[in-house]
């Protein structure tokens, strides 16, 4: 996860406008169907401006699912109104945003339980029986 911080408010808009944002997100989309490989666009990277995470954002919509949990950082996804396409942000204790990226993928990544985790679980419940 990145730990660059957005770009402050009254910056110029970036050359890489929201639509053109949609289109490489339909590219991922394709991707993904074809190879069912997740990919992931920092937005951080893209220097938008608050004036164009807002239109992306209209244009991306909010889905169904959302998620807030803490692990060492705070970490907010949202599934937009595209399934398969998730808004990620990352914050710290002050809730300053430390990375924001759309993941397209069936599930992000950070959801994923490891399975070393998974192996443990089955010790755990192995006291109960």
């Amino acid at each position: 996860m990145s730990l660059t911080l957005l770009p402050k408010p009254g910056l110029p808009a970036s050359p890489m406008t929201p639509v053109a944002i949609m289109e490489k997100i339909r590219q991922m989309l394709v991707e993904f169907v074809k190879t069912e490989v997740a990919s992931r666009l920092d937005l951080q990277a893209l220097c938008l401006n608050d004036d164009q995470l807002d239109e992306l954002a209209d244009y991306l919509g909010i889905g169904e699912v959302q998620f807030e949990f803490n692990t060492t950082h705070r970490i907010s996804i949202r599934e937009t109104a595209y399934r398969g396409v998730w808004w990620l942000i990352g914050y710290d204790d002050n809730r300053q945003i430390l990375s924001e990226c759309i993941e397209v993928a069936q599930i992000p990544e950070v959801l994923l339980t490891p399975l070393d985790d998974i192996a443990g679980s089955v010790d755990r419940i192995a006291d109960f029986a």
